[in-house]
């Protein structure tokens, strides 16, 4: 479901039972674990097949699959995250909007608002001239369906980290607690919106290691007394 560089130390650090289950040390600033959040409070079409791309200067992390409904909906990344996300933005696929024949698909970009307005009614390809439609949304596609290649991940991270930021319409990528519009191309309709938060994971209670020696020590007790009764 999910491809981590960097990040996955987090990950496994905050899995580790001595660790505080409430904060990491990443790049050498510890915070508050949090889930990022993407409230769509309005959509026309359903989108599907949805990934989630984040980056900030310690790397990049693409999280998939999600879907969301008319008339809204959340989509919550699951894997705690440890540091800001300055650079966020989701893409996803959407079919059957008007005058379409049956099964055709579209590419459907969660971006800020202020791209989406001055994109409105532009070709994917005038936005994004060194991109792909087409791929990216073969790549979507395969990892929704959990097919996803290295390949797949490297489609979604290329747009991302380079048209998406540097197109002719300037930056399409937003931060995580701003606002986001929902554009389905490939003329670059408006077709929804809503906003971004981080939402605090809840602190859980861990086992100390001292806690962790006395439960093994507990078990080769009872394993010693079962030899002994024989």
């Amino acid at each position: 479901m999910v491809r981590y560089l960097i990040a996955a130390a987090a990950l496994a650090v905050s899995a580790f039972p001595s660790a505080p289950a409430h904060a990491v040390s990443i790049c050498g600033v510890a915070a508050p674990a949090y889930n990022p959040v993407y409230r769509v409070t309005s959509i026309s079409y359903r989108v599907f097949n949805i990934a989630t791309y984040q980056s900030d200067e310690c790397g990049w992390g693409i999280t998939n699959s999600f879907t969301v409904d008319p008339p809204s909906g959340d989509i919550v990344n699951p894997f705690p995250q440890f540091r800001t996300i300055p650079v966020t933005m989701l893409l996803g696929v959407a079919e059957d909007l008007p005058n379409d024949p049956p099964g055709q698909q579209h590419l459907v970009l969660f971006t800020n608002p202020s791209f989406a307005r001055s994109a409105a009614g532009i070709a994917f390809g005038t936005l994004f001239p060194n991109s792909n439609e087409t791929a990216l949304i073969g790549a979507l596609n395969n990892l929704g369906a959990g097919m996803g290649q290295t390949a797949d991940y490297e489609v979604v991270f290329a747009f991302g980290g380079g048209d998406a930021r540097s197109g002719p319409n300037g930056n399409a990528t937003f931060g995580l607690g701003d606002a986001f519009s929902v554009i389905a191309f490939s003329d670059a309709q408006v077709i929804g919106g809503g906003e971004s938060f981080a939402q605090l994971v809840p602190t859980t209670p861990t086992p100390t290691p001292s806690a962790g020696w006395l439960l093994v020590a507990g078990i080769g007790l009872m394993a010693a007394g079962r030899r002994t009764a024989r």
